[in-house]
Formats: C-alpha cells, sequence, structure tokens
C-alpha cells in the first residue's frame, strides 16, 4: 500500500513547523503600545484552533470598546512564499520520515495540505504520523484538525490561540510569541506594554500547545508539563500562588497533560490518560469539582474519563469522548451546557442528543460541535445570531447551523462563530459590529456568511472580537477588533476583511 506525501520531507528536514489557530476571552483598559522587530519564521501547521473564549458568562454585552488608541507605523509586508516543494511526491509508505524521538505523540507538526479533507490539489494525503494500522490510510483517517492517538482520533495541538485582546503563536523553533493588549502580562515578555506585532515569550522552549484567557496565556510543554503566564487574581496560573507573572511559571503537579485549554480565568488540561484537571476561578463550577471553590493549583473534575477533547469558555468547559457523545459544565445561564436546562453545573452533565461530534468549541455563552457528516450544530446564547440557526433565541440543547453541511474545522468568538468549509472557504455568523465575521460589513448574520476574498484556509481561530486564519500559503489573515493590535498586522485598526499578519 502507497501513500501520498507532499512537501513533508522539505519541512520535516527544517524541523516541526507548526503554527496558527485562535479563542476569546475579555479586552483591558489602555496599555502602552509598542512595534517590536517582528519575529522571523514564525511557525506553519495543521493545527487548528483552540477555541477558547473568555469572559466572565454572566456579561453578554461586548466587551470591547475602541477607545482613542494611537495609530501605529506600517509594518513591512512579510513574505508569504510557502517552502519548494518536494520533488517526489509518492513515497510508499516505509519510507515515509520518522517522528523525531523528542516529540510527544501527539503532537503533529505536518504541512497544511495533509488533511485527507479534499484540500490538497494533489489528491488526498497521509500525514506520515498517522498510525494506518489504527486509524486507517487516507479515506479513513482523521479529520481535519485531528490526529490518531491510541487508535482513536482526537484534536491536534493547538499553536495559535487567542484571549480577549492578544494572541499567541508557536514558533518555528518550539519557542512562543505573542501580541496584542499586554495589560497583564499575558504577552510572557517580562513587560506591561501591548504589542500589534509579535513579541517573543521569555525563556519558553518546546512548546507544542497553546491556550489563551481573559489575561492569562497557558502552553503545554513536549515534556507534557504546562507553564502559564498573565492575570493570576484566580488562581489561573496553577503555581500554587495568586501572584500574577509576566513571564511562564510551571502548573503545580502536572507531568502527563496531553492538551491544554483556558477559559476566562480557568484552565484545564486533558491527561495522557483520558482524565481532566482543572484550576482558576470556580464560581459558576467550571472547574468540574463539585464544588464552587477557585483554586490554584489543578485539581479532578468528577466522574470523567476517556476524554480526547477538551474546550473552555468564559465560565464553562465542555469536553469530547470518544464515543462522540459530549459533557459540559459550569455556568449555564444562557443554556452553554447544552441539557435542557439553564441550571448551573459544577460537575459534567450530557449535552443533549449528540453522539457523533467530531469536534467542540466554546464561546462566551454558547458552544458549538462539528458532526461526523460535516453538519454543525450549536446551543446556548443567541441574542447576536451566534447559533446559526437564524434566530436570536437562546438555545438549551444543540440546534443546526442552517445552510452548512461541509464544515471542516470551527472556531468561537465571544458571540460569533466560523467555520473552514471543504473548499478553503471560511464562513462566520453572530455578532459583527467590529467587523468579525469578514464580509465587508458590521451588520450581525444569523446564518453563515462568506469572509470575503478568503478561499484557501486551512486553519482557523476566534478571539474575542475578532477571528483569523491560516492560508495554504503559509501566511496568516486576520479581521475583526485591533483597538490593542489583536490582529498583528501592525496597526490598531479595525478590518472588516482579512488582513495579512505582519511577521510570520
Amino acid at each position: 500500500m502507497r501513500r501520498r506525501l507532499s512537501l513533508a520531507a522539505a519541512w520535516l528536514a527544517a524541523g516541526c513547523l507548526d503554527g496558527l489557530p485562535l479563542g476569546s476571552a475579555r479586552p483591558t483598559p489602555d496599555a502602552a503600545v509598542d512595534v517590536p522587530v517582528a519575529l522571523d519564521d514564525l511557525a506553519r501547521s495543521d493545527a487548528p484552533d483552540a477555541s477558547l473564549d473568555g469572559g466572565d458568562a454572566s456579561l453578554d454585552a461586548p466587551l470591547d470598546a475602541p477607545g482613542d488608541a494611537p495609530v501605529l507605523m506600517d509594518a513591512p509586508e512579510a513574505s508569504l512564499d510557502a517552502p519548494e516543494a518536494d520533488a517526489s511526491l509518492d513515497a510508499p509508505a516505509s519510507d515515509l520520515p520518522d517522528v523525531p524521538a523528542d516529540l510527544p505523540p501527539d503532537v503533529q507538526c505536518a504541512p497544511p495540505t495533509l488533511d485527507c479533507d479534499g484540500l490538497a490539489s494533489n489528491g488526498c494525503e497521509v500525514d506520515p504520523r498517522v498510525d494506518s494500522a489504527n486509524c486507517g490510510a487516507c479515506r479513513n483517517a482523521c479529520a481535519a484538525g485531528q490526529f490518531c492517538e491510541a487508535g482513536s482520533c482526537v484534536s491536534r495541538a493547538r499553536t495559535l490561540t487567542a484571549g480577549a485582546a492578544h494572541a499567541c503563536v508557536r514558533t518555528a523553533m518550539a519557542s512562543a510569541a505573542c501580541w496584542g493588549d499586554n495589560a497583564r502580562g499575558q504577552l510572557g515578555d517580562g513587560s506591561m506594554t501591548s504589542r500589534a506585532m509579535a513579541a517573543a515569550v521569555t525563556s519558553l522552549v518546546d512548546v507544542s500547545d497553546l491556550a489563551a484567557g481573559e489575561g492569562h496565556t497557558c502552553a503545554r510543554l513536549t515534556d507534557f508539563t504546562v507553564s502559564c503566564w498573565g492575570s493570576n487574581a484566580n488562581g489561573q496560573l496553577g503555581d500554587g500562588t495568586t501572584t500574577s507573572r509576566a513571564t511562564p511559571a510551571a502548573v503545580m503537579g502536572l507531568a502527563d497533560a496531553a492538551q491544554v485549554a483556558s477559559g476566562a480565568n480557568h484552565v484545564c488540561v486533558r491527561r495522557s490518560g483520558g482524565a481532566v484537571m482543572c484550576w482558576g476561578a470556580n464560581a459558576s463550577g467550571q472547574l468540574g469539582d463539585g464544588t464552587t471553590t477557585s483554586r490554584d493549583a489543578p485539581v479532578a473534575v468528577t466522574g470523567l474519563s476517556q476524554v480526547i477533547e477538551i474546550a473552555a469558555g468564559g465560565a464553562s468547559t465542555c469536553a469530547r469522548r470518544g464515543d462522540g457523545t459530549v459533557l459540559c459544565w459550569g455556568a449555564n445561564a444562557s443554556g452553554q451546557l447544552g441539557d435542557g436546562t439553564t441550571t448551573p453545573r459544577d460537575a459534567p452533565v450530557a449535552v443533549m442528543g449528540l453522539t457523533d461530534a467530531q469536534e467542540i468549541v466554546v464561546g462566551l455563552t454558547h458552544a458549538c460541535a462539528r458532526r461526523a457528516d460535516g453538519s454543525v450544530v450549536c446551543w446556548g446564547a443567541n441574542a447576536s445570531g451566534q447559533l446559526g440557526d437564524n434566530s436570536i433565541t437562546n438555545r438549551t440543547g444543540p440546534v443546526p447551523v442552517i445552510n452548512l453541511t461541509d464544515a471542516r474545522e470551527l472556531a468561537a468568538g465571544e458571540r460569533h462563530t466560523c467555520a473552514r468549509r471543504a473548499t478553503g472557504s471560511v464562513v462566520c455568523w453572530g455578532a459583527n459590529d467590529r467587523g468579525q465575521l469578514g464580509d465587508t460589513t458590521t451588520a450581525q448574520s444569523g446564518s453563515p456568511v462568506a469572509v470575503d476574498g478568503l478561499t484557501d484556509a486551512v486553519a482557523l481561530a476566534a478571539g474575542g472580537f475578532s477571528s483569523c486564519a491560516r492560508r495554504m500559503a503559509g501566511g496568516a489573515v486576520c479581521w475583526g477588533a485591533n483597538d490593542r493590535g489583536q490582529l498583528g498586522d501592525g496597526m490598531m485598526v479595525d478590518r472588516r476583511s482579512p488582513a495579512v499578519v505582519q511577521g510570520l
């Protein structure tokens, strides 16, 4: 049996090149903005969004206001040229490159065309790190945004993430760089100076997974530990204190983290055995430990096992199991737990009628799941049309997003949602007051609308009031709110259609 390999030799020879997807939370007040020199060679990868989407669940009003921020000097446009393709596209399975020994088993660093989702121009290709013996060859391989781990398809590491008004990316050297709001040290560069272009996180190496909250950021490292930085008022850094940090600090007692996800002021990890641990704010039960007591170090989520993906939002958290079911816990005033009620839960409850979920994302007070057939269902708050069912009625259980049958990846912002389609185009729906739908307008939409001019997306992310996509050529574009430099284009001007991220 032969498997197709495109660009893999060139990419892997240069090292593990991961890069780009986002989430959401709440912005912070004015901070000085600086434009540092752009970092070279920010990474490229298949990683999907980590959708974080934060903000306290009790706050449904927009949290981002433009303000009178200074306009920054234009930065030169970075080259978006992709590396040369390997001359030979066909390779026997036995000739595929080995996975570097220092990488954990669930880190994917393959070129963006290895998705098996119809995006590749030269046919369906198999990622050389897919365990074909358990997860199948191309036609049966894991969906885009997933990889094979112990015979199950699970989400890839998220190497681009966004909070309320900042974003971070894993760089080519397995470090991290961040930009945007930095009033609480969430960029991790040792300062509290906001940045409109990427600045390196201090002393952070061997990064494999990133997750941003309202005013903090966390990274899972290749040794399966986790480090966090930024605001720590609720213990969300997990270092046993409530002292904020402008540089990374290790989370206590974690040595087997397989994924990290951040809500507004809490963080959770999926452990390699399928259990989940959380820490930080817990007023709504979002830590899932059966209490409403905040924690400054990890505690186990009650009665939860066999988890292959986690997602965190404002004050709620969800987990996907290998059988396609989804469980959620935390705030539920808008029905964001999907259990048919508006009762908050301090331990996991099942989302109604969902048995074939392939991906989950959580916004401020809503959540969505991509199903096996490419359709999407959402539940929770809907005042801005973020559920995509062409209404503004909150839902306590899943409802279908209309006119969407070929979704390959999802991203949830504070009050909007986006989907990457099999064609490489992107559609978004919900709030659009800052241009976060990318359709050149500021009119909200209760059903999917196309992002202007974007036809070759391979990864998605959504911040509080912004959205981003990585393109097949390797560059990234963002649109929406930009008053803190969160679009990374060197400016502080909102964009209603995609603008190129500088320094990639």
